[in-house]
């Protein structure tokens, strides 16, 4: 749910080099996702972690955080 909320958030799609993973470890996740250009010369990764209760708040927090530092460059 977590991934899925990510991508929907952020916009992705197969045309579009970005993509995260969600890493279920007891009452927590960790959600570590990534953005490129299309020359793979421009890259950023991020890394955020959160309660397994809210999985949604997560993707979506972690699409708004890599955004925003994808936006700060």
């Amino acid at each position: 749910m977590a991934e899925r909320a990510f991508l929907r958030t952020v916009g992705g799609g197969c045309h579009v080099p970005v993509g995260g993973v969600a890493i279920h470890e007891g009452d927590r996740i960790e959600f570590i996702a990534g953005m490129a250009d299309l020359n793979g010369e421009r890259k950023v990764i991020i890394r955020l972690s959160g309660s397994s209760l809210s999985p949604e708040e997560l993707g979506v927090n972690a699409a708004h955080e890599l955004l925003k530092r994808w936006n700060e460059k």
